[in-house]
């Protein structure tokens, strides 16, 4: 448009901005003062003036972004989703800015967000939160993270972890073991190989509100977890390949929640009751492992404003396809509590179960108590969280002629680095040492590894 063109269409729109209290004169505007129109226009409730105000800047700079970014919020405004999204697209293409580059991913989150798209609108809003100009402001887009997510009848999750460890494959700590008071060489094999697992896991969920208390939901969830071998390892079991410790689960789980009358999230007292059904199946080492089915009742309490707790039930049942002796049903208890201080959060969990099998050594029964700590105050940059757990699981049957208890413990220190955020994204470091003492020698094992992963921080 030619400036004379340009000078008409504002003066049009300021005739018609009359109604907004600016004297209707014939006079000419800079494009300052024409996008502060534009944007007190739709801040008065004009979004077709201020569209008419913006598309002429837009005209005379196709790459003025805070021209395109009003007439995005105008066009939706408007109901003209389509046109809100192409304009904040264009928005994104010439941002040049850190502030530019926060208002155009932001209305293009709010303008997918209204075309029922609130997935994506996800995606641009944790964008949004990486440019946003000050701290207040990313807060508040938080909040609109947040609340967009729980419009949102779909919910996804990518995860992501690698772990160098000292024992991959599981193997006993000792090279020798005792059988009816005879010493036994272990092969490198059943020894514990030193590695590094890659871990990656990929999961959706489509929700249902059924009515005021009732949510139903369908999901799927694939899990796979590779690994390399040490050069010792390789040394000491050279018949052995990483790949034959490979594994891989897929999972379809079906939901129902439940609140009670009156629920208010964060009221004292009985919260969500959640019913869980899961089907999967179970690969390893490249060959078919189980098939499982899996279901969970859970309630949970809140007893006060600082202090929460649950109480869940789980049924499992495990179909082995490599051995179908080795096949089990299980029963597990589960209960926890957890309570803020000033100092940090402390939780604690307890669990009982009992395992059936026709293979003497996976029948079980076992208990196991757990405690963490998350400090309040970051420890270099880091919110870190201490957890410690024991169990034993007393199998009762050896076939190495003693009976076998196992007696588990271990002690965690985890991470997260919110100072080193991306995209709603923090790195998150672990550091756990397990140990298995075992009144059957070849069962005791230790394991020290180290988890690297990434974390959602909102």
């Amino acid at each position: 448009m030619r400036p004379h063109g340009l000078r008409a269409a504002l003066t049009l729109c300021l005739m018609l901005l009359a109604p907004l209290g600016v004297a209707a004169q014939s006079r000419t505007v800079t494009p300052e003062e024409t996008r502060k129109l534009a944007a007190d226009a739709l801040l008065s409730g004009y979004p077709a003036h201020a569209l008419e105000l913006a598309t002429a800047l837009i005209a005379l700079d196709p790459t003025d972004t805070a021209a395109l970014v009003t007439a995005s919020q105008a066009s939706r405004a408007l109901g003209r989703n389509d046109d809100a999204i192409a304009f904040a697209r264009r928005a994104n293409t010439t941002a040049d800015s850190r502030s530019d580059r926060f208002y155009a991913a932001r209305a293009t989150a709010q303008a997918l967000a209204a075309d029922g798209k609130r997935t994506r609108a996800q995606l641009w809003l944790r964008r949004a939160a990486q440019n946003a100009p000050t701290p207040g402001v990313r807060a508040q887009t938080i909040q609109e993270f947040r609340y967009v997510r729980g419009r949102n009848p779909w919910r996804s999750q990518l995860s992501f972890g690698i772990a160098p460890s000292s024992n991959i494959n599981d193997g006993s700590a000792s090279g020798t073991v005792l059988i009816y008071g005879i010493p036994f060489q272990l092969s490198g094999g059943a020894q514990a190989l030193s590695g590094t697992e890659l871990s990656l896991g990929a999961a959706t969920e489509r929700r249902w509100r059924t009515g005021r208390r009732t949510i139903l939901s369908f999901g799927a969830r694939v899990e796979a977890r590779r690994y390399w071998l040490s050069s010792e390892a390789k040394d000491l079991a050279p018949d052995v390949k990483a790949s034959d410790y490979a594994f891989t689960s897929a999972e379809l789980a079906f939901g129902l929640q439940r609140a009670p009358k009156g629920y208010r999230p964060g009221a004292i007292g009985p919260g969500i009751f959640t019913l869980r059904f899961a089907l999967g199946k179970g690969w390893y080492g490249g060959d078919d492992l189980l098939t499982y089915s899996k279901l969970q009742a859970q309630k949970a309490y809140r007893f006060s404003k600082t202090t929460a707790g649950y109480a869940a039930l789980t049924a499992e049942w495990q179909n082995r396809l490599d051995d179908s002796n080795r096949s089990q049903q299980g029963l597990t208890l589960q209960a926890g509590l957890s309570r803020r201080f000033a100092a940090g959060t402390l939780s604690l969990n307890a669990h009982i179960r009992e395992v059936e099998s026709d293979a003497n050594d996976v029948s079980h029964s076992a208990w196991g108590v757990g405690a963490g700590w998350t400090l309040a105050k970051p420890v270099l940059t880091a919110r870190t969280t201490v957890s410690v757990s024991f169990e034993e699981v007393d199998r009762g049957y050896s076939a190495f002629g003693a009976d076998r208890i196992d007696r588990r413990k271990r002690l965690g220190v985890t991470m997260l680095f919110s100072a080193a955020e991306l995209y709603g994204f923090a790195p998150e470091v672990g550091i756990d040492w397990r140990v298995t003492d075992s009144t059957v020698d070849f069962y005791s094992t230790e394991e020290v590894g180290l988890r690297l992963g990434l974390k959602s921080t909102f």
